[in-house]
């Protein structure tokens, strides 16, 4: 339950004024009171409710948007998704963009001061699971959008193991049998085995940087196809693969994830496997919508593609 400023004053056996004074930083409060207020005010986690007791009850009819990054990466298009779904249910969008653990929480008060009906959720839940408890507690409809909770929660995400099993499969399907996999992100990599062990192939290398990938390439001159976990971790790929004076795709194939705007310039032209980015962005909002009117919702997982370009072909006959 929320605190209120008449619980504050109660406790400190002051006026309500007096904390309402305090909170907005009035010199008229003596330093030590104010002092007092705020830490019981910061102990207590109370955030001000700046559209009044009287609304209480109604909808503010805005929803809040909280993810880590919004440009050069998919959640620019997800964030396009949300506001045009919540735009067209005559909704409004604020936005917190931030990876800091202190910003999280200040964002997700700025939410809650402004009493939104529900937040979409596109952080790390377990870097920042302490500050989403706290609007748990407070009752706030949340859904998680292209990641997950410990599983409270309802969420929005592409399937990550099929989009996997689409990426190591178009490999194998070419004639690739020697590969190497990032290990990333732990779905997709749980996908790329299933194909490879289904068609009885050797177990892939792993890598996650650069570097490593370097270092496996040069010990195993077999490999010739590699499945990364995204469109940008694959530029990197290309040119780990370049320095070593290796073509793509005439020596090594490669496939990226998410199919960002990038990846069909002639430059890249980089196989991938294709998020429905706006989808999902719209399908999260759609669910927070739900849980706002008391629906009962089921997560959803969102089907991935396969976008074949240049950078995948056959293997070279050694």
């Amino acid at each position: 339950m929320s605190v209120t400023i008449k619980e504050l004053a109660r406790q400190l056996n002051v006026s309500p004024a007096t904390i309402s004074l305090a909170l907005n930083g009035d010199s008229r409060v003596a330093e030590e009171t104010s002092a007092k207020i705020k830490a019981l005010a910061d102990e207590l986690d109370y955030v001000p409710n700046n559209f009044g007791r009287g609304l209480q009850s109604r909808k503010s009819r805005l929803a809040g948007y909280l993810a880590g990054s919004a440009t050069g990466s998919f959640f620019d298009l997800i964030m396009q998704g949300i506001g045009e779904t919540a735009a067209a249910a005559n909704y409004g969008l604020l936005t917190g963009i931030t990876y800091a653990s202190g910003k999280v929480d200040a964002q997700l008060k700025i939410f809650i001061e402004r009493n939104v009906d529900g937040i979409i959720i596109s952080s790390n839940y377990s870097t920042h699971a302490e500050q989403f408890e706290k609007v748990e507690r407070r009752k706030v409809p949340m859904v998680f959008c292209s990641t997950r909770d410990s599983g409270r929660h309802p969420f929005v995400i592409t399937d990550n193991f099929k989009g996997g099993q689409l990426a190591a499969g178009h490999l194998i399907s070419l004639g690739h049998r020697h590969l190497a996999c990032c290990s990333g992100n732990k779905d997709r990599l749980a996908g790329n085995l299933d194909v490879i062990r289904r068609h009885n192939l050797p177990e892939p290398a792993l890598f996650m940087e650069g570097k490593e990938l370097a270092v496996i390439l040069k010990a195993n001159p077999s490999i010739t196809g590699i499945t990364a976990c995204s469109d940008a971790q694959a530029i990197r790929v290309k040119h780990v693969i370049e320095g070593l004076g290796l073509r793509i795709p005439d020596d090594i194939s490669i496939t990226g994830f998410d199919d960002m705007w990038f990846s069909n310039i002639q430059e890249f032209q980089f196989t991938t496997v294709a998020q429905p980015k706006e989808g999902i962005g719209q399908a999260a909002m759609q669910m927070l919508l739900e849980l706002i009117d008391g629906k009962k919702v089921m997560s959803k997982f969102m089907e991935p593609e396969l976008v074949v370009r240049g950078s995948t072909a056959p293997p070279a006959t050694k």
